[in-house]
Formats: C-alpha cells, structure tokens, sequence
C-alpha cells in the first residue's frame, strides 16, 4: 500500500495492453495509457469468467468467444466485455456490453463479489479460531 491506501501493483501483476486495446479503451472508456494498465490489472483480478455467466449474457459471450483466438479468455467487468490471451497476461481488445444485457452483467459481477467476500470473511474468522484454540490471542 502506498502513503494513500492503494494498492501498489507488483511486476507480476501486470499485464500488457496491445496497442488495439490501448486503442479501444481510450475510444470507448476514455481511458490514457497507464490508466489502462491499472485497469486490465483490476479486470484480470477482479473480473467475471464467462463459465460464471448465466442466461443470455452467456449466449452472448459464447457467440463472440467463437470469433476470437483459440483459448482466449473472456472476461467481463463494468458494463464492458475484456479479451485476454490464454494466461491473461496480455489484453488484445475490449468491447461494450449491449444495453440490454448490461443489468446481467453488473447482477453477476455483484453476486461474484458477494461470494469473494464470504469466502474472505470465513478465512478470517478460521484463524481467529485457530488462534483462540492456541492460545495466542485472548478475548476479553
């Protein structure tokens, strides 16, 4: 974290933007270069897959899924849809979820992001215990 409270990104983090992403996230989000790194960093973290997709939001990913790269990964975060390589390490475009399938999108992303912070709230609460049953912290 730095003097902010903000995550600072690590080398291991990051990810290359190809020129055509760099290209279409300043042409559809506004966005200048480095912004779009942060955010192809936040997206491969933070995004949805399209096998965590339900409905017709997935039958629309699965229909562009057929028109990009062998083993490409679709992810979608916000109202926009990412397409990264194979190992996510590397993002080759972005492109707008359509207007009626934007309500999906955020739903999924909400239920993803509930589901992040259960899982995070019972690992806090195992070494809690754990640290209990051992004796290294006490509870007044």
């Amino acid at each position: 974290m730095n003097d902010y409270g903000h995550k600072m990104v690590d080398e291991t983090d990051k990810v290359y933007v190809t020129e055509h992403a760099y290209k279409r996230m300043r042409e559809r989000m506004r966005l200048d270069k480095k912004a779009s790194e942060r955010m192809a960093c936040l997206v491969r973290n933070r995004g949805v897959l399209s096998d965590d997709m339900y409905g017709r939001l997935r039958r629309y990913i699965t229909n562009n899924e057929e028109k990009t790269e062998e083993g490409a990964k679709i992810l979608c975060y916000g109202e926009f849809v990412y397409v990264f390589n194979k190992d996510q390490s590397r993002l080759i475009t972005v492109y707008t979820v359509p207007m009626e399938l934007r309500k999906n999108c955020l739903a999924v992303q909400r239920r993803q992001s509930r589901t992040r912070q259960n899982r995070s709230t019972q690992t806090d609460q195992n070494v809690l215990e754990f640290m209990k049953k051992e004796g290294c912290i006490r509870f007044v």
